[in-house]
């Protein structure tokens, strides 16, 4: 056994500087002892970002059956709709998720052509907004 040691040692010394830069035993840690949806919602954020906890949120509590809904992230970031391949694009704007939304951001729905007086704010947390058409 000691000669195995002593003939592994270089690649044993190598793999724990590889596995420390890496933070190997911490990311090991967290794939062990968190769930999937932990996990993401830690990565892509709840209601900044991508939003992904929030449009969760929306999907569970809103959109049962119809999974047709218009995302619009007002920072640059990926688009969320990746993140929900079940969720298809609502070309007729019935039901609007707006991400990152601020006071700031009302000149660019002019832009889109949606005008918030056609529809209800149904639920909103922080800057994430969820609105149904009249």
């Amino acid at each position: 056994m000691i000669k195995i040691i002593k003939f592994n040692i270089n690649y044993i010394i190598l793999f724990l500087i590889f596995a420390s830069i890496t933070n190997f035993f911490k990311n090991l840690n967290m794939l062990l002892v968190r769930d999937y949806n932990e996990r993401i919602l830690i990565t892509y954020n709840h209601c900044g970002g991508i939003s992904y906890g929030y449009i969760n949120k929306i999907k569970n509590k809103f959109l049962f059956n119809d999974l047709k809904v218009y995302i619009i992230n007002f920072d640059i970031n990926p688009s969320s709709e990746s993140l929900f391949p079940d969720l298809m694009v609502d070309k007729i704007k019935n039901n609007l998720i707006f991400l990152n939304f601020k006071n700031s951001n009302k000149n660019q729905l002019k832009d889109t052509e949606i005008y918030l007086k056609n529809y209800n704010l149904l639920d909103s947390e922080d800057s994430c907004y969820y609105y149904k058409k009249k």
